[in-house]
């Protein structure tokens, strides 16, 4: 055999093992791709979930929960077509049709209100993920721009409704305790931020009722202290009081 066949040889089985190799890499990095692409499918589908469960029944959205519903049907899917064992799955997208079928809401539940700076951080979190959830579809187009511009609206809703609820549960509660000067600057900054977020709250007896609020705290201060000059002493010292809690500077992310 000459050296010419010997070499052509040679070169033929390197160009054969590159090729052996090349192809196993290929494979590989399309069996990672598809398990980091499983891995996400079913982050999102329990991000769906999650993000539903953790709004309190009273600020939930039949639209925000449909918009959610139809991204969690397609992700789930999209998984079960790689986990076509997955009864579990089966399941749960036979109940996001069933769902999508239905024409009434679905019955209220018992009214939870936002009483502290916890659940509102929570549900902030919540959100949060809620708009990730969102992002994503529109990343891969699998809901329309007017859609999602609405979607992101209603969760800057939610939240705009909560933080209210918890400043007038806490107003309630200094009132409660006789501590006028707290509840008059929790009743204030719910007003504030109800005006401020009017194009959200468009809730007008709710912002009367917090002007009622400061008002009567208003009075019952000049009462007590026999004096019309209503924004020294207690009120005062009261503000400064609750200025140095680190609560009360929560991050709002939807300002």
């Amino acid at each position: 055999m000459s050296s010419t066949i010997l070499a052509a040889l040679v070169a033929a089985a390197v160009f054969l093992l590159l090729c052996i190799a090349y192809l196993n890499y290929w494979i590989e990095q399309n069996r990672l791709k598809q398990a980091r692409h499983q891995a996400e499918l079913g982050d999102l589908v329990r991000r769906c979930a999650a993000a539903l469960h953790g709004i309190p029944s009273h600020l939930g959205s039949p639209e925000l929960e449909k918009m959610v519903r139809k991204l969690d049907l397609q992700w789930s899917e999209q998984l079960l077509a790689m986990e076509k064992g997955n009864s579990k799955l089966a399941e749960h997208i036979t109940r996001l049709k069933a769902l999508a079928k239905e024409t009434s809401p679905e019955p209220p539940q018992a009214f939870l209100p936002v009483t502290s700076v916890a659940q509102l951080k929570e549900l902030q979190v919540c959100l949060k993920k809620l708009q990730g959830v969102l992002d994503h579809g529109k990343s891969e187009g699998l809901l329309q721009a007017q859609d999602i511009q609405e979607g992101y609206r209603i969760i800057k809703t939610i939240f705009a409704k909560a933080y209210v609820e918890s400043l007038i549960s806490t107003g309630k509660a200094a009132l409660q305790k006789d501590q006028l000067p707290q509840a008059h600057f929790a009743f204030e900054q719910a007003e504030k931020y109800a005006a401020k977020h009017a194009d959200l709250l468009e809730d007008k007896a709710q912002r009367a009722f917090l002007r009622e609020q400061c008002q009567r705290i208003v009075r019952m201060l000049q009462e007590r202290n026999s004096s019309s000059d209503i924004t020294s002493s207690e009120l005062a010292e009261g503000l400064q009081e609750i200025e140095k809690e680190d609560d009360w500077k929560i991050k709002n992310l939807y300002d």
